[in-house]
């Protein structure tokens, strides 16, 4: 079912209000537009080191990359966008194969045996060149034997099993190989493939940031597809910067679209009894803080007004149908709320 938040009751003038920055604290003044887009250029000229690094491996010019940088800062969607680019260029040449999380060398070996002319792209899987089997699978699948040849081999119980691996290795860490693990085997390996370091700095992570929210936000949660649209990310946008200056704590992505904009979007689709910002502060403290934006009469006077409207659809609900799910599904279909939220507004209209 889908969910738009520009249907909700949610006055403009409002939005105007709330985004502006406090006038009595320097942390809060913004970045000018001009200073943001220069930023966003710098970035996307860096960036174009890492997108020739990734054609290079797709071409089979070179046998593998290895990026690595802070959490939160788009490693993973920038390698995934390109390879998508290209793949969409040359859509029959081959393909790429995508894992996440725990792998062991007998997975890898299977990954290398079954995607051998692929492009394998193995994400935060740092325990894997911790083990000294997979680092030996690792440096035969990148090494240059005779004709470009690399020969992979795996023994397990007795056997020995081979593969030939044309393809190609990207992997994404946090973690920086040469300095993170200490290991001779893996200077060989880092000898090997190309490394390269992805940290945007402050400004280019709120460039990032701001360009991203003036394109609005969806959400999929299997049960609804949320909407904000980009007044409301840029307000969103505009607050989480400025408690992350203020806290000197890092900008990254994971904090703004998986955590701060899902928590707008939870208060404003719901009937929450703590405001977004309240919930946004809790979330970059770690802690359970006392609420300010809750108190406030403007979001006490909002939550009854969404609950209003809530009991509102709800009664003409119950008057079209009759049975339970078709109730059900009419009220997720009209409001984007879940089974749970319908149950209390039911109750709730039974005690008016």
């Amino acid at each position: 079912m889908t969910y738009n938040t520009n249907n909700r009751p949610h006055d403009a003038d409002d939005f105007d209000r709330e985004r502006e920055p406090r006038r009595d604290s320097a942390v809060y003044q913004k970045s000018t537009e001009e200073s943001l887009q220069i930023a966003l250029n710098q970035l996307d000229k860096k960036e174009g080191i890492m997108r020739t690094r990734i054609e290079g491996v797709w071409d089979g010019v070179y046998p593998g990359l290895y990026l690595f940088g802070p959490h939160g800062t788009g490693k993973t969607y920038k390698v995934l966008e390109t390879l998508n680019r290209i793949q969409g260029e040359s859509p029959h040449s081959k393909n790429y194969v995508y894992h996440r999380g725990h792998l062991t060398p007998m997975g890898l070996f299977e990954l290398i045996e079954e995607h051998s002319n692929e492009i394998l792209v193995l994400d935060d899987v740092h325990l894997l060149f911790e083990q000294p089997l997979a680092q030996q699978l690792l440096l035969a699948a990148l090494g240059n034997h005779v004709n470009g040849v690399r020969v992979v081999k795996y023994k397990r119980q007795g056997r020995d099993r081979k593969t030939v691996f044309h393809g190609g290795l990207i992997c994404i860490s946090n973690l920086d190989m040469n300095n993170s693990y200490n290991d001779p085997v893996l200077d060989a390996l880092s000898s090997r493939t190309h490394i390269i370091r992805y940290e945007p700095n402050e400004l280019e992570m709120e460039a990032v940031i701001r360009d991203l929210a003036s394109k609005g936000w969806e959400r999929n949660t299997g049960e609804h597809v949320f909407y904000l649209r980009p007044q409301q990310c840029q307000l969103v946008a505009d607050f989480l910067i400025a408690e992350c200056r203020e806290r000197s704590r890092r900008l990254d992505l994971r904090l703004y679209l998986d955590k701060a904009l899902s928590d707008f979007c939870h208060c404003e689709s719901g009937d929450t009894e703590v405001e977004w910002r309240d919930l946004i502060r809790s979330t970059l403290d770690q802690e359970v803080n006392q609420p300010e934006y809750s108190e406030k009469q403007q979001f006490t006077v909002s939550r009854e007004a969404r609950k209003a409207q809530d009991k509102a659809i709800l009664a003409e609900i119950l008057a079209e149908h009759n049975e339970p799910e078709a109730r059900i599904a009419a009220w997720t279909l009209q409001t984007g709320k879940c089974r749970r939220t319908f149950y209390r507004r039911l109750k709730e209209l039974e005690e008016s």
